[in-house]
């Protein structure tokens, strides 16, 4: 039947089991063999040996990030190397390689590698820090040194915002960066060197590589020896401020420096001011008025107007200057001047004035004090203006050697001269044409005078003539 069939079935299923573990016991008792777990320890994808114990691995990580940290207390290590610890059962004697050999290996190829805070500069990693605040503090210190302490623009802020904050007169910096991409960034790597701020500050500057002494050579200025070296005027200058950089002389040694990370810091600052408008000027004919005569009819007044400016700068230096926008606040007025065109004739129309308001004479034409009196002294008029005989031109005013004190003299362009002498004030000039009783100056007592006169003389031709015979009284 079926169940007599199931019976047996299980019967013989013991009896195999039974079979089979005695079998096994018998042939372990005979090698003498137990099962063992070992482990065949991979790093980054590299056999490295095989170990019976996976506490050999571990302890080695333990101490290379202990070691770390000790030497370096405030960044947090981690290995950063990827182990596999690949575990089997074998039914063999193990052959596992001695501990202090694979701890040797392990010691070779583990990497501590920490995330640590560092500035890249164009995208390679120059300056790592214990802390993002000194990394962010090394960036604000070099852009500090070319902003003078100010304040930078908030976060967001736009340059138009900026401007139209200003006062007039008052100007603030809209923009600092920098030429290169100079970046804050977490990178994990294994630090060799930690920098203080004032260390990268220094070697930002380009002041950290080896100085050398440079000899100068003839004709040769701090500014061109700091072209050659990549630097800065100044930068040159404040390693050798000990010298006088406009007596430089040949053969003379200077210390140079070559930088080895320098960034260039940009700096824009917005200015609002006012200026000054010149007023203009124009100048309209006059007919009635003589040519050479000159009128301000209507005088000019300066303007004013609103500029912004805007200054950029590379390292402190000046790079440009540009005007932004600008704004008139007060037009300027135009001066006009009136220019007389009336061209009078310069020739004497031959019959002569008398040229001074009344008076007597004094002295006339003649022998005196043993000397050859050339014309005649008017004395007492009315007033003291002194009158253009006839029309002519100004030859000589001014002083005279000759004893006439303040001299004028007239050419009236038809071969005669009139002379005018002792004056008090002279009012032409030499070259200007006069007409017939314009007002030439003020009767004085200046030269050889023994009183307030005229000396009033009359050439023809030449020849001295009695102006008596010519100028009716």
């Amino acid at each position: 039947t079926k169940k007599y069939i199931k019976k047996i079935v299980q019967v013989v299923l013991i009896l195999v089991f039974i079979g089979l573990f005695i079998t096994s016991y018998s042939v372990n008792a005979k090698n003498d063999v137990v099962y063992s777990e070992v482990y065949h320890v991979y790093v980054d994808g590299e056999y490295i040996g095989t170990v019976d114990d996976k506490d050999i691995v571990n302890g080695v990580i333990v101490n290379k990030e202990e070691a770390f940290e000790e030497e370096d207390p405030d960044i947090n290590g981690k290995v950063s190397n990827d182990i596999q610890l690949v575990s089997e059962t074998v039914f063999e004697e193990p052959m596992t390689d001695p501990g202090s050999k694979i701890e040797e290996k392990l010691n070779e190829v583990i990497t501590v590698k920490a995330s640590v805070p560092a500035i890249t500069i164009n995208g390679e990693v120059e300056f790592l820090f214990n802390s993002r605040e000194e990394a962010d503090q090394a960036i604000a210190v070099v852009k500090s040194q070319y902003t003078g302490g100010e304040a930078l623009p908030a976060v967001g802020q736009s340059v138009e915002e900026i401007i139209a904050s200003l006062q007039a007169g008052e100007s603030k910096i809209a923009d600092v960066s920098f030429e290169q991409n100079v970046q804050v960034e977490t990178v994990f790597l294994e630090p060799t060197k930690i920098f203080t701020v004032e260390e990268a500050v220094q070697s930002m500057n380009g002041l950290d590589s080896p100085s050398q002494l440079y000899t100068i050579k003839a004709g040769e200025d701090f500014a061109e020896i700091a072209l050659k070296f990549g630097l800065l005027e100044n930068e040159l200058y404040g390693v050798n401020s000990g010298l006088d950089k406009d007596q430089l002389l040949p053969g003379q040694q200077i210390f140079v420096y070559t930088k080895a990370h320098p960034v260039q810091v940009n700096v824009e600052r917005v200015t609002k001011k006012e200026e000054v408008v010149p007023f203009s000027q124009s100048i309209a004919e006059d007919p009635a008025m003589l040519k050479g005569q000159m009128l301000v009819v209507q005088p000019g007044v300066n303007g004013s107007k609103q500029v912004i400016e805007s200054t950029k700068t590379v390292n402190g230096q000046v790079l440009s200057v540009e005007s932004v926008s600008e704004a008139m606040v007060v037009a300027p007025v135009e001066q006009i001047t009136n220019s007389g065109t009336l061209v009078w004739s310069d020739v004497g129309t031959g019959v002569f004035l008398w040229p001074t308001n009344g008076g007597y004479v004094s002295s006339t034409l003649g022998e005196r004090w043993g000397a050859l009196h050339k014309g005649i002294d008017i004395a007492k008029p009315s007033n003291y203006t002194i009158k253009a005989s006839d029309t002519g031109i100004v030859t000589s005013a001014g002083w005279s050697d000759y004893g006439y004190g303040n001299m004028i003299e007239i050419d009236h362009q038809n071969g005669y001269t009139t002379l005018y002498g002792h004056l008090d004030s002279v009012n032409v000039q030499i070259g200007q044409v006069v007409q017939k009783g314009d007002n030439i100056g003020v009767m004085g007592s200046t030269g050889d005078s023994t009183g307030i006169h005229l000396h009033f003389e009359l050439h023809q031709n030449g020849d001295i003539v009695n102006p008596l015979d010519y100028v009716p009284r």
